[in-house]
């Protein structure tokens, strides 16, 4: 229920977030520029940005999830499989042979993001949370397991 509620949590603020830089795209740049070149090219970013931005919350939310349940070494081959396997050579690909220069390279970051959002969200639906409860269960750690659980030392 946890990691429903904090995925939930995350994707309101992150959707919250994601309609104000859309919104504000023509104006963000003058915080960083006042040449109209510069503006009108982050502009053009702030979309593809705000997509990743997106699904880098949902991935937190995920990955936090993960990490709570003890699992960091599967967290740690997904961001490889999802990055190295995907998001690099997919930006690789649309930046430099496609020529989408600065766009390609954030579209192949966001593609590893997607992917690990899927990654992380299949092994969250697939978790036992019953038996993550018993393996988080407090007796255990302040050694009343036997106590509360019937059984004696």
């Amino acid at each position: 229920m946890a990691a429903r509620v904090a995925t939930a949590m995350t994707v309101l603020v992150c959707l919250v977030l994601v309609i104000a830089m859309i919104l504000l795209r023509n104006v963000w740049g003058y915080a960083y520029s006042s040449e109209e070149e510069v503006v009108a090219y982050i502009a053009s970013m702030l979309p593809i940005l705000a997509v990743s931005f997106f699904v880098d919350g949902i991935n937190g939310a995920l990955s936090g999830v993960l990490t709570g349940c003890g699992k960091q070494k599967i967290g740690a081959h997904v961001n490889l499989g999802a990055f190295y396997l995907v998001g690099i050579p997919t930006a690789v690909l649309l930046a430099f042979v496609l020529h989408l220069n600065g766009e390609g390279l954030w579209l192949g970051i966001v593609c590893g993001s997607i992917s690990k959002v899927g990654m992380l969200l299949f092994i969250t639906l697939h978790t036992d949370w019953g038996k993550e409860v018993q393996k988080a269960s407090p007796c255990k750690y302040f050694g009343l397991y036997h106590v509360f659980s019937g059984t004696s030392v």
